[in-house]
């Protein structure tokens, strides 16, 4: 006797070549716009992060859905600091596509954290096409991990610096750094040790798993624009305080999120709530959908970055545009 099954035929899986083949910087940087503008309209429905912290790393699971988007998405990726020094790659993961009218797994990529890593560096893009000196020559990058590479990508798509700075704690992983980036980018590379003497560039990125800060007030000049993108879970920081407290302008991802995950952890309720109240912190979205205030030469700013199931679901989006073709 013969059977037939109505089941639909299993969701399609993509490899991480697939998806690096078909996904870029501006692709990213398109899916990142749409999702903080998203963020800023209201128009996503996105839960708070899961995180797994272990000894050796952490797991976080993010997703969202974006209003009138087919499709929506559910992320895993790991971060594991150690494997640099095994010589495998520091982050992992995979993402699932749905349908939005049926709930059915559309496509299963198994990206290898790499959309994560991409919509990090495009988010990071944004903040500094939105706040950092319209002329930035120097750009600073603190941090040696797979992800430095897509900050520098990314500002190599929104700025023309002539000069880029690398500073890590481990030489040999920072001229390998400085290596790679000579290779992609026609650019003047110099490599420091990360220290607290002062950083002479026109906007720094920080792109580390640390716990403590690892740049202070002290180190900063007046005009520069900072960009935090390793705080994702708590006890994580990369920035002192009072960078923070004395910055004039902060711009975050989400700002429940970044108080809860991100830089803004600990900052005194108060301070946050007078920030808020004197139109000196805002999010990405609104600078997006508003305009950003006119960069200044006495201007302190800072972006903080925790990441946001908007993002996932908006390059994702993308993705499934791209390869369920």
């Amino acid at each position: 006797m013969s059977t037939t099954s109505n089941r639909e035929p299993a969701p399609a899986v993509f490899t991480e070549n697939d998806v690096r083949a078909a996904v870029d910087m501006p692709d990213a940087i398109a899916s990142a716009r749409r999702a903080f503008l998203a963020l800023a309209q209201g128009q996503v429905h996105s839960p708070e992060p899961w995180h797994l912290d272990i000894p050796n790393g952490s797991v976080h699971v993010k997703g969202g859905a974006l209003d009138g988007a087919e499709t929506f998405a559910t992320k895993l990726s790991s971060g594991f600091p150690g494997n640099a020094d095994r010589r495998l790659p520091t982050s992992d993961g995979f993402t699932a596509i749905l349908d939005t009218e049926t709930g059915r797994i559309r496509a299963l990529l198994l990206d290898g954290g790499y959309l994560t890593e991409l919509r990090t560096g495009a988010a990071g893009a944004i903040a500094l096409d939105l706040l950092a000196p319209p002329r930035t020559d120097t750009i600073a990058f603190i941090g040696t991990g797979g992800q430095v590479r897509h900050q520098i990508d990314g500002a190599m798509h929104v700025r023309e610096p002539s000069t880029l700075i690398l500073i890590g704690r481990s030489q040999p992983r920072t001229t390998e750094l400085a290596d790679w980036t000579r290779r992609h980018y026609d650019v003047e590379v110099r490599t420091r040790q990360l220290d607290e003497s002062p950083i002479d560039a026109d906007a720094i990125v920080t792109a580390t798993a640390s716990t403590s800060p690892i740049l202070t007030r002290a180190q900063l000049r007046p005009g520069v624009h900072v960009t935090a993108v390793g705080a994702d879970s708590p006890g994580k920081r990369e920035l002192a305080p009072e960078i923070l407290l004395d910055a004039d302008f902060i711009a975050v991802d989400d700002p429940q999120q970044s108080t809860r995950i991100g830089e803004l952890q600990d900052i005194p309720e108060d301070d946050l709530t007078a920030a808020t109240g004197n139109g000196s912190l805002t999010t990405l979205g609104v600078l997006l959908h508003d305009g950003a205030p006119p960069w200044t030469a006495a201007r302190t700013s800072v972006a903080d970055l925790s990441g946001t199931g908007a993002q996932d679901a908006a390059i994702a989006e993308i993705a499934a545009g791209l390869l369920l073709t």
